[in-house]
């Protein structure tokens, strides 16, 4: 049974209570009347207005008590029901005002995520194909990224892809050589208006999504491809402004889908483990020694 269906049966129903007392009231007077004519009624009606108000005093001295009392009844079952009114006007302002809060959150997010996909669609990378048949190809969003990735021409940085374990650096650069390339104007000329947009949406979150943002977060975290995710991974590992998400990032796993490979076994050597999720980050603790 639900609480309002408790609150219901609870409740005083109004009209069978006052059914009750003025039955009870009417058959108390039959009582009382019918008492006076058996008892002092028998020698006939007196014409002498005392005796009138004698009986007027017999009557208001026994009903009186009897409907104080039953006005007594009815101001406590009136109090009770508004009573019973009043929290469940109470509790449903509670439900709206918790409903009205959950839409704008969720307005608040979808607000976010436009920002987000107006960011990526924003990008754009041309590059020349190589060969007999060479050409200009323009790519934009999601795209632009993919083709910046595999084409180290620009930005002095080689991807290559496998098939099953995602991305690798496939260079011999120190860490010194990849910092400098990653510092590039043609790296952040790309690439760091959309790192702001990303993190400043993850670190808006707590303020714009209260205690559910976890949940909205993770559909933000779901919108990024292994493209995007690597680039992430990157720039917490490479850039000193990416260093400064890397608590945000702890927080909500944000690498938590970044593939297999090289890649990620350098990260995992750089970055907390809890970038690469909860689940990841318990299993790769060491286990305490006893």
């Amino acid at each position: 049974m639900t609480e309002k269906a408790k609150g219901d049966d609870s409740a005083p129903d109004m009209s069978k209570v006052l059914g009750q007392l003025i039955s009870c009231v009417y058959l108390i007077g039959v009582v009382v009347l019918g008492a006076y004519v058996l008892f002092f009624l028998s020698s006939g009606v007196s014409r002498d207005p005392s005796d009138w108000g004698t009986m007027g005093d017999y009557f208001g001295g026994l009903m009186n008590p009897v409907v104080s009392f039953a006005t007594l009844v009815v101001a406590y079952a009136v109090w009770k029901q508004q009573k019973i009114e009043q929290q469940e006007t109470k509790k449903a302002l509670r439900d709206q005002a918790t409903s009205a809060e959950l839409n704008r959150q969720e307005q608040r997010f979808f607000d976010l995520l436009n920002i987000y996909h107006r960011t990526v669609d924003s990008l754009a990378y041309s590059f020349s194909t190589s060969g007999k048949d060479a050409e200009r190809v323009q790519s934009k969003g999601k795209e632009a990224i993919r083709y910046w990735l595999r084409n180290s021409g620009s930005h002095g940085f080689n991807f290559s892809r496998f098939s099953k374990f995602g991305f690798t650096l496939a260079t011999g650069s120190d860490m010194t050589e990849l910092k400098k390339k990653w510092d590039s104007d043609e790296v952040s000329s790309f690439l760091d208006h959309y790192f702001r947009s990303i993190f400043r949406i993850v670190a808006d979150s707590d303020f714009l999504l209260g205690e559910h943002r976890h949940r909205y977060i993770k559909l933000l975290r779901a919108q990024l491809n292994r493209d995007e995710v690597c680039l992430l991974g990157l720039n917490l590992w490479l850039d000193d402004e990416g260093r400064k998400m890397v608590p945000l990032a702890s927080e909500y796993g944000l690498l938590k889908h970044l593939p297999p490979g090289p890649l990620r076994t350098e990260l995992e050597a750089a970055l907390p483990m809890a970038v690469f999720g909860r689940g990841f980050s318990r299993m790769a603790a060491p286990s305490p020694t006893i």
